[in-house]
């Protein structure tokens, strides 16, 4: 929360990756671990367990030749990308990449290509047990508590929500990942503190994740 991050180019192919931070005093952009592949007109995606997901776009121009296939993800703890599987369709101008309610991630679109294909991030591969979303309420205030029905709360590390996608020229204007404080209250609910004001959370819909240890 409160930082932003860039990665590559819009008119000309890099693979340079920075961000700022907004919440200290004097912001300012600190470059890091730069992506495996130069890429423009590409999406980005923040995923449930805080990763961010780079999907597509080209290394020169928005023809199939230079089309990126495969992804990466950013892990925010260390700054650092890992290359994810690959897509058999250029995904360029135009694309979108959205988060889905069920944690994979729609790749679609571009031009020449009105099709899609889903990825499954490796979260949805794990052993572990996980929590299931039984029940949460339609709308929160500001400040409020609200409880949160599963599985089994034991499992519950954090609550995570993330607003609804908007994709446009590669460029997703609403992205935010707003991680909420939430206590065991019994075996099946967990009572979760809404965002204070909406500066974290400016109103509007959002997706609410679950979230193990092991960021699951």
């Amino acid at each position: 929360p409160g930082k932003i991050m860039k990665s590559g180019g819009y008119v000309a192919a890099t693979n340079e990756t920075a961000y700022i931070d907004l919440t200290v005093s004097s912001p300012s952009w600190t470059s890091i671990e730069a992506m495996s592949y130069p890429r423009n007109h590409h999406n980005l995606v923040i995923l449930p367990d805080g990763k961010v997901l780079v999907v597509g776009g080209t290394t020169s121009d928005d023809e199939p030749a230079y089309a990126v296939f495969a992804a990466e993800m950013l892990t925010p703890t260390t700054l650092e990308w890992t290359n994810m599987a690959s897509m058999s369709v250029p995904r360029m101008y135009h694309s979108t990449a959205l988060l889905l309610p069920d944690g994979k991630v729609l790749s679609a679109g571009g031009d020449y290509y009105p099709n899609a294909q889903i990825y499954h991030p490796p979260y949805l591969f794990s052993v572990f047990p996980r929590p299931e979303l039984l029940g949460a309420p339609p709308a929160a205030a500001y400040g409020s508590e609200f409880a949160v029905e599963c599985t089994d709360s034991s499992l519950v590390d954090k609550v995570v929500l993330i607003r609804n996608g908007a994709v446009t020229h590669a460029f997703d204007h609403s992205q935010r990942y707003v991680p909420l404080t939430a206590t065991q209250t019994s075996a099946t609910s967990v009572l979760v503190n809404a965002p204070a004001n909406g500066a974290p959370a400016p109103p509007g819909y959002y997706m609410l994740f679950l979230v193990r240890a092991n960021d699951i």
